[in-house]
């Protein structure tokens, strides 16, 4: 009989790992950001005041591999929608925010009192009517 090489052996063993795991959801982004979590309260967990942050290291840790592990589809295609949709509203956020601290100077940021809709005038032209784009309104707005 022939010697098997040890290619040949991890192949098997990839092979066996990858049948197992067929019909599992894997790895999403929601997971990417469990994981990122878990290895940031590991790192702070080694300080003695934050040392409890270890614990919930460990249980986003088997949330993590329960996940991927899971095969209901679409209850995690449903929670990564949700992160999805979350990590999209701080992305906006964040860049409005920084736009508006750029502009402060040029520009006066305020919200319709109708739709919410955010509206900038410019700064130094005294009383201003403003129509929103969004719904029409009209406002006197003093920049």
């Amino acid at each position: 009989m022939m010697k098997k090489s040890l290619g040949d052996s991890l192949q098997a063993v990839k092979n066996a790992v990858n049948n197992r795991l067929q019909g599992r959801y894997g790895l999403d982004d929601l997971s990417g950001f469990l994981l990122g979590t878990v290895l940031l309260c590991l790192v702070l967990s080694r300080f003695r005041l934050l040392s409890f942050l270890a614990v919930w290291a460990l249980a986003g840790l088997v949330w993590v591999v329960w996940r991927s592990l899971s095969r209901r589809f679409d209850r995690r295609q449903a929670e990564n929608a949700g992160y999805l949709q979350l990590r999209r509203q701080a992305r906006t956020a964040w860049a409005e925010w920084k736009t508006r601290a750029q502009n402060r100077g040029e520009y006066k940021y305020f919200r319709c009192s109708q739709c919410r809709r955010l509206l900038r005038v410019p700064r130094g032209h005294g009383k201003v009517q403003v129509t929103c784009p969004g719904c029409g309104r009209k406002m006197t707005r003093k920049c």
